[in-house]
């Protein structure tokens, strides 16, 4: 990790990268049983998996910080992951590792008044990043995957007293969800 922090302490920024070898990783492989590949549970069928060993797996990314104190009340960030991971010798990616994501907000403090105007994006995760065997959920995305998204969000907080606060948040102010919806599968209209 490297921290610097600039204009007398106002502002730092922050930069982490990680390489992880993994060797004998455990991941999720189809397979049979008795000549079958799926079997049926309580009247779902789903395909039999066992866990297997990879020879080996790396996991490497990074993350990118800025933060600075614009003024005595005014603050911002902005942050940014970028995570990779594949098995060596096959090529195969590994389950559950994210797609790249990042925020920015922008932050006022004011005599018991927080208030935050924030930007959360997550990008795209094409089908050939999904791990086989059905733990990365593929087919809940669409056919070549998941598109990016991006939320605006505004929350903000009023300290009435050291033990009562009132919070009032919109999230996802441009209504990005709804387009979220349609990409999951949920083609019903929405009143």
């Amino acid at each position: 990790t490297l921290e610097k922090s600039l204009l007398g302490g106002r502002a730092q920024i922050a930069l982490t990268g990680f390489y992880t070898l993994l060797r004998d990783a455990i991941v999720a492989r189809n397979t049979t049983l008795n000549g079958q590949d799926s079997i049926e549970v309580e009247g779902t069928v789903a395909r039999i998996q066992t866990n297997q060993n990879a020879s080996q797996a790396q996991v490497y990314g990074y993350f990118a910080g800025f933060s600075a104190e614009l003024t005595d009340r005014w603050n911002c960030y902005a942050r940014y992951n970028f995570t990779y991971g594949q098995e060596t010798a096959s090529n195969v990616p590994l389950a559950h590792i994210p797609p790249v994501f990042a925020s920015a907000g922008l932050n006022y403090n004011y005599d018991g008044f927080m208030g935050e105007l924030s930007v959360l994006y997550n990008g795209a995760k094409s089908i050939d990043r999904y791990a086989p065997g059905g733990t990365d959920n593929a087919d809940a995305a669409l056919a070549d995957g998941v598109p990016a998204w991006w939320t605006l969000n505004l929350n903000a907080t009023y300290f009435i007293s050291r033990t009562l606060q009132a919070q009032f948040g919109l999230e996802n102010i441009l209504g990005d969800e709804l387009d979220r919806a349609r990409w999951l599968g949920f083609h019903q209209p929405i009143a």
